[in-house]
């Protein structure tokens, strides 16, 4: 297996112990038959971050819409029926991380690698977006608007990690990481403040 690296993996570095935790194993086929869940998944882990900020006050929106759009990706890009999508909730102190994992095709994979590749080659998403909301087709699902908003809408860095498999098989893992920053007790959320 070859990895690559993008953004910012492991911002977090993973000795770090959390004060909170939880993982969700899902099949790719239950949330394409059942698109609802990807909505309950996201809420879920937006209450759970949010009970365990203990006396601060988290923007739930925030999570869960960092949390929707990283599930919904991996619902669309899995390969079906013989791969697990894991989802992992980890809360520290003011920074939630939330890690989603998936196997994709070769295809899908290139194409997600060349996208990344336009976001490192810009250096900002502020016009990457709104050329490629110029340029989106009715159905285009690939487009990659969803990740750009978050990037260029919220205080949340991304990293993503995509580990191709040996040659004779198609395809790798993709395991993408959003840190999410709460503001500090009392202030309220801004999206133009970036951590």
């Amino acid at each position: 297996m070859t990895d690559r690296f993008y953004g910012d993996f492991d911002h977090v570095p993973p000795t770090i112990v959390p004060e909170g935790a939880v993982r969700i194993v899902v099949q790719p086929i239950d949330l394409m038959t059942y698109w609802r869940r990807c909505g309950l998944l996201a809420d879920f882990g937006a209450a759970f971050s949010s009970y365990a900020a203990a006396g601060r006050s988290p923007d739930e929106e925030l999570v869960s819409t960092v949390f929707n759009e990283l599930i919904e990706n991996a619902a669309k890009f899995s390969r079906r029926r013989d791969a697990a999508v894991v989802i992992d909730v980890k809360h520290y102190h003011r920074v939630i991380k939330i890690e989603v994992q998936n196997r994709c095709d070769a295809a899908r994979l290139d194409g997600f690698e060349r996208f990344l590749g336009e976001i490192g080659a810009r250096g900002e998403v502020e016009s990457l977006y709104f050329d490629k909301l110029g340029k989106k087709r009715d159905g285009d699902a690939e487009s990659g608007i969803g990740l750009l908003m978050l990037l260029k809408d919220y205080p949340v860095k991304l990293g993503v990690k995509i580990a191709r498999h040996a040659a004779g098989d198609q395809g790798g893992d993709v395991t993408v990481q959003a840190f999410c920053f709460l503001p500090p007790s009392g202030t309220p959320h801004t999206p133009e403040v970036t951590p």
